[in-house]
Formats: structure tokens, C-alpha cells, sequence
């Protein structure tokens, strides 16, 4: 969102409905840098308290009860103080659409019922990692027919809807039966100014990083990561190698990471702001991206590509991953931007880690290909493709563009 609003700040009036506070999940963690937004000068934000339904989850899951039999998501409780707030905005000003964000059932519920009272077009963006994983979580047959109904009212309801990759406009035309014209892909992008700027240190240490989101469906690649590391250095022990993760973490994670972390090798960043993580990003030798292929998501994660990708491709910096067979690892292996290992294998990774540090021709080849891929995804150019896509609309008139 922060992206989209920067590129397109000249184009269009653009409000944004969100919440007051950091976004945090059930275990607290801090997960986005809510300072991004407000950086923008030519945006309007309107942050709102929540009624925050995390204790009331706790308690249920303690009561050994599936939370989602009574509560869908943890973020339900914005659900009605966003549409109170976003009929106020919709009355004090004139709006051409709604953007409803898909991170979540209740922001596309709270887009479509605006949208429907208001009579203000609605557009959704389903640019979310986990886009059809939601269903599989839900308690009951009774639940997912509900929901599988729900999505589908909302989406048809929507003038234009924006997904990732090709993969998930097919899944969303059998689903729901929508009409392809409707769907629009818009790949996820970079800002190619984002790293230019940022200093270079010395340093003694070959440095992997991974950076983003730590949950249990990267777990498993993590600990792929480290185990190799360990193997490197107990076969090598003046090879001077370190791992960072940059990201937050809860407290179960961190104990299985220490736990294996037998030379010490491996540093925590926990969360840090989005210019220290650029900053730590574009230091790093090799960056690495792992979603777990045995999760059980992994099937639903096939179709998607993860946004924390182009950012790495706009370092020029080699990629090793973990990763499913699908779109982020063809993306990867057919532009020849790094490795990549479909299944767990300890010794394979040990040895793909080693050929980067020692063959200076691929490691530039590499970076170089990367540097390449990230002009076809420059943020600008996605956008204003974007906002063709919203002008070629029949209901358009150039002015303004809400997200809920």
C-alpha cells in the first residue's frame, strides 16, 4: 500500500483508513513500520483505535476451542468502527473507488459493505502472500461454504480486481466463476531509488541475511540454513561466515534457533524500521528466501511470489532459497538470479553456499541478472499501469481513490 500510494501521490487524491496502532499479531509482535504511510506528504491518513480481539482468541484457544468457531479472524473487532469511520470520510468527500486491501476478510468486508451503502465503486487488491491459504484454517465444512460465499459476493461485487500473478487470476476465474476482464495482474514491484543511497561498510564476515517475517511456514527453510552453516564451519573452522535474521520473531522460534546454533554464528535483529533493514539488506552478500514446501500451505503458496523477492532483486545481490515448485521459484532459476532447492537437503544447500563465496564470476552474474529483473518491476511503471487500468474503468472520473 505504501508503495502504490508513493507512486501514485501525483495522480490521484488518495485517503487512507487504518488502524491507530502497529499492526501486531495474537503474540504481539511487531510487524510493519507504520511510519512508511506518513512519510508521504500528499496522502491523507485516518488512524483509528480498534477494539483488538487477541485476549478473547488466547482464551478461547486455552479453553481447547477452535477460536474461528466464534471469532473468523482476530482482526473482526475493526470491522464496524472502520465502516462508522469510513462513512464519514465518503460523506465529507467525493470518492470515484474504494480500495479494499486483502490482507484479511474483515478489510475486504468493511470495503464491501461501505460500498454498497455508499454506492462508491469498489475495487479490490488481493496483492496478499496467503491469498486462498485463509479457507483451510476455518473449523467446519459449514464455515468454508460461508466464507467460499461471502469472497465471492464481495469479489463479484468489485469494478476491478488486482492479484500478484497470472497463477491466481485462473484460480479466481474457477473459484468464483468471475469474468477474466475484471482481473487485472499487477505484480508485485520495487522502488529502484530505495537502495542507491545506502553506504557500503567493511566487513571481515561472508553474510547471509534473511529478512522479513519469521513464522512457522519459514521455519523449516531457516533451520535448512543453519544446519548447513554448521556443517560449513565444522568442516571449515576458519571460514568466517555469519547469519542474520532480520525480523520478528516469537519466543518458541528463537528457542529452536538457538537451540542449533552451534557456533554462535547466528544474529537476531528482532523488528527494526524499514531504513535499517534496507540498510542491513544491501550489506548482506547473499540474501535468502524460504517458504516451507512441506507446510500446509505450500500448495496455495505455489501461485504467489512474496514482495520481500523484488526487494531483494533491487540490491543486486545473489538469491539462495528454500522454496516450492512454482511462480518465486521460476521466477528465480529462470532469470538466473540465485539457487534454489525444492527439497531439504542439508549438504546440497552447504555446497551451493560455498560455490557462491568461491566463484566470483557466477556470484556477479548473478547480482548483475538481478540488478536487470528489478528495471521490469520499477514501482512507477507498475503503478501507472495501474491506474490505466482504473481510467479505462467506465465509472472513472480522474480525482480521487479511497483505501479502506
Amino acid at each position: 500500500m505504501w508503495r502504490l500510494c508513493k507512486s501514485l501521490e501525483d495522480e490521484l487524491k488518495i485517503e487512507v483508513l487504518t488502524t491507530k496502532s502497529l499492526r501486531k499479531s495474537i503474540f504481539r509482535i511487531r510487524r510493519i513500520d507504520s511510519t512508511l504511510l506518513s512519510k508521504i506528504q500528499r496522502i491523507k491518513i485516518h488512524r483509528m483505535r480498534i477494539f483488538r480481539l487477541d485476549f478473547l482468541y488466547k482464551i478461547i484457544s486455552w479453553l481447547k476451542i477452535n477460536p474461528r468457531f466464534i471469532i473468523p479472524e482476530y482482526s473482526f473487532g475493526w470491522l464496524m468502527p472502520s465502516i462508522k469511520k469510513g462513512r464519514k470520510i465518503l460523506k465529507n468527500s467525493r470518492f470515484d473507488y474504494i480500495l479494499g486491501v486483502y490482507p484479511n476478510l474483515t478489510s475486504m468486508l468493511s470495503s464491501y459493505i461501505l460500498s454498497k451503502i455508499t454506492k462508491t465503486p469498489l475495487i479490490i487488491d488481493l496483492h496478499d502472500l496467503f491469498y486462498d491459504c485463509y479457507e483451510k484454517d476455518l473449523p467446519a465444512p459449514k464455515y468454508k461454504k460461508f466464507y467460499l460465499n461471502l469472497e465471492r459476493k464481495i469479489l463479484s461485487h468489485a469494478s476491478m480486481i488486482s492479484v500478484i500473478t497470472q497463477q491466481v487470476k485462473k484460480l479466481l476465474i474457477i473459484k468464483h466463476q468471475l469474468t477474466p476482464e475484471n482481473i487485472v495482474v499487477i505484480p508485485n514491484n520495487v522502488d529502484l531509488n530505495e537502495f542507491k543511497s545506502i553506504k557500503i561498510n567493511q566487513k571481515q564476515e561472508f553474510v547471509i541475511s534473511y529478512v522479513g517475517n519469521l513464522t512457522d511456514y519459514h521455519l523449516e527453510g531457516i533451520l535448512l540454513l543453519i544446519n548447513a552453516i554448521n556443517k560449513l564451519k565444522k568442516e571449515n573452522s576458519e571460514f568466517n561466515l555469519k547469519f542474520q535474521i532480520v525480523g520478528p520473531l516469537i519466543d518458541k522460534i528463537k528457542k529452536k534457533i538457538s537451540e542449533i546454533d552451534e557456533y554462535n554464528l547466528i544474529k537476531t535483529f528482532g523488528f527494526v524500521n524499514k531504513s535499517k533493514s534496507n540498510s542491513i539488506t544491501m550489506n548482506s552478500d547473499i540474501l535468502y528466501l524460504t517458504l516451507s514446501p512441506t507446510h500446509k500451505y505450500a500448495l496455495e503458496m505455489r501461485s504467489t511470489i512474496p514482495s520481500k523477492l523484488f526487494e531483494y532483486i533491487s540490491c543486486g545481490k545473489p538469491i539462495l532459497a528454500y522454496l516450492p515448485k512454482g511462480s518465486a521459484q521460476k521466477l528465480i532459476t529462470e532469470n538466473n538470479l540465485g539457487f534454489v532447492l525444492t527439497e531439504y537437503d542439508i549438504d546440497k544447500l552447504a555446497n551451493l553456499i560455498l560455490e557462491l563465496y568461491n566463484n566470483s564470476s557466477l556470484y556477479d552474474k548473478f547480482s548483475k541478472n538481478s540488478l536487470e529483473l528489478a528495471k521490469k518491476y520499477d514501482a512507477k511503471i507498475i503503478y501507472n499501469l495501474f491506474f490505466k487500468k482504473i481510467l479505462s474503468l467506465k465509472s472513472f472520473h480522474k480525482g480521487s481513490l479511497s483505501d479502506n
